[in-house]
């Protein structure tokens, strides 16, 4: 089960189900429990949920006789219901095909994974091309006459409506995923390209890809620390850093500023 969650594509069955025990069991502990997962696995695989949705899934109720709990926004609610639509909708595609596609000699299951996206990325993010740049040649100089000059695009990406990313990709790359302004992508951060400081640092805030977060948790394994922060409306970043990282043994509710480079993001459409 875990495995299998953890490898399955962003937003999959077994993530809804999730979701689903959520609003059944009124907190992530008690889904996480019903699920057969752990606490983490549970919260990792709703962030990576929550990161590509604009609006909450969750909501957070505190006192009452139980102690308070987790419950399903409404939006939340609808993503299951629409989840479950487009399942019984393409089961029924594919169920209308089967024919032509056994003819082809390709399975339903195989094409439907062709245009589902799977990533070992610990860090995605759904935004919206808001801008391009292209930079400088291996001359650095830059024709703007001669747009073949430019080797690199810098795109900027609203992942939020305050939180813009910026990626550097080929023009190669931009031409063959076909990006053009306006259009919704996904990016993609290793953990391992996250970096993380202490906070505040009030001229590191306002680089690009800077971040301010809050740590949230902090998994400690042999080798690495894992840090989860909160970098606002809605969005985390997960960080994997080495034992010997200053950054590496602080608590949660510790402020930090987390931060990658461009061209440590990958670019990916459906």
């Amino acid at each position: 089960m875990k495995n299998s969650l953890l490898k399955e594509e962003t937003i999959g069955h077994e993530r809804i189900q999730l979701l689903e025990a959520v609003a059944r069991e009124g907190s992530i502990s008690a889904a996480a429990r019903a699920r057969g997962i752990s606490y983490k696995t549970a919260w990792d695989s709703l962030n990576v949920m929550q990161n590509l949705i604009k609006y909450p899934l969750l909501e957070k109720n505190t006192g009452g006789r139980k102690g308070g709990g987790t419950t399903l926004t409404q939006q939340g609610v609808q993503l299951i219901e629409t989840f479950h639509k487009l399942e019984a909708g393409l089961a029924t595609l594919f169920h209308n095909v089967s024919d032509e596609l056994n003819t082809i000699g390709v399975s339903s299951k195989g094409l439907l994974h062709g245009f589902m996206m799977r990533s070992s990325a610990r860090n995605v993010f759904s935004g919206r091309i808001d801008s391009f740049k292209q930079t400088k040649n291996e001359a650095n100089t830059f024709d703007k006459t001669n747009y073949k000059s430019a080797i690199n695009t810098l795109l900027h990406i609203r992942i939020a409506h305050n939180i813009m990313m910026q990626s550097i990709i080929t023009l190669k790359s931009v031409k063959n995923l076909g990006l053009v302004k306006g259009r919704d992508v996904s990016l993609l951060i290793k953990s391992t390209f996250i970096d993380v400081k202490p906070a505040p640092i009030l001229n590191e805030i306002q680089k690009d890809n800077h971040f301010q977060g809050i740590i949230r948790d902090n998994f400690k394994g042999r080798d690495m620390n894992e840090l989860t922060i909160d970098i606002g409306e809605q969005k985390t970043m997960i960080a994997t850093l080495s034992k010997t990282h200053p950054c590496a043994d602080y608590a949660p509710n510790k402020a930090v500023i987390v931060s990658f480079k461009p061209q440590h993001s990958l670019i990916a459409t459906y």
